[in-house]
């Protein structure tokens, strides 16, 4: 076997075994990200509001004077944290597990209670309403938004 010949077997293995040893890190990359985030409480964000409103009876309704999260969240660990200086008040509405609407808080300027939440609750949606701001423009969700910390359960 010539100079060459074993040069090129050398590389081979070399290569074979970088591109094993990848992937095998890649997998164990992926594996953290899934294990962390099954772990890690879920926050809602800015991205999850949108401007509107809920009426008495918690269906959508249009409405540019407050903000309301775009899809129901689930009430098991809910908690909800507002910033000290928010000019917010919000209301938590909740619905039962076919999604009809049960009931809703008055308007918070305070953390919320779980033990506010209904028996037979399931699901919610939360409501912002600026203290100071009679309209809510499309650039201002997102400050209104951060003003609360909602987390969903572990």
């Amino acid at each position: 076997m010539s100079y060459y010949d074993a040069h090129i077997k050398n590389d081979k293995a070399k290569w074979v075994v970088t591109f094993i040893v990848m992937a095998l890190l890649v997998v164990a990359v992926i594996g953290l990200g899934v294990g962390l985030s099954n772990q890690l409480p879920e926050e809602i964000n800015a991205s999850d509001f949108k401007i509107g409103a809920l009426n008495s009876q918690g269906q959508f309704v249009e409405d540019n004077a407050s903000i309301v999260t775009k899809s129901l969240i689930d009430v098991e660990g809910l908690e909800i944290a507002i910033d000290e200086d928010a000019e917010v008040t919000y209301k938590v509405f909740f619905f039962d597990e076919g999604k009809e609407f049960i009931s809703n808080t008055d308007a918070l300027s305070a953390d919320f209670d779980a033990t506010s939440i209904p028996a037979n609750a399931a699901y919610a949606k939360v409501v912002i309403v600026p203290t100071e701001d009679a309209e809510v423009g499309a650039f201002e969700v997102a400050k209104y938004a951060k003003m609360l910390t909602i987390t969903l359960g572990e």
